[in-house]
């Protein structure tokens, strides 16, 4: 069963007018969040180029894994400081 339909122009402003007030935000992206992946994303590819993966589904594999650890890592780490 659908939703009824405003009739008139009162009803669609605040029809539109509920429906932004129950939106959640549009991104939750913080500086600590960016500055952590940025430095997870360079750990990683330090690390892949020590290890001679780098340009392999292994080393794409294996960076993903090192980025997502230590983006959690670096992000506890900036928290606290």
């Amino acid at each position: 069963m659908s939703p009824a339909r405003p009739t008139s122009a009162a009803d669609t402003t605040t029809a539109a007018n509920s429906d932004r007030a129950d939106a959640a935000p549009r991104s939750k992206l913080s500086p600590l969040q960016v500055a952590a992946s940025a430095l997870a994303a360079a750990s990683s590819a330090v690390v892949a180029s020590f290890i001679g993966v780098s340009g392999t589904v292994i080393g794409a594999a294996l960076a993903s894994i090192i980025t997502t650890v230590s983006a959690a890592l670096y992000s506890e780490y900036l928290a606290r400081t």
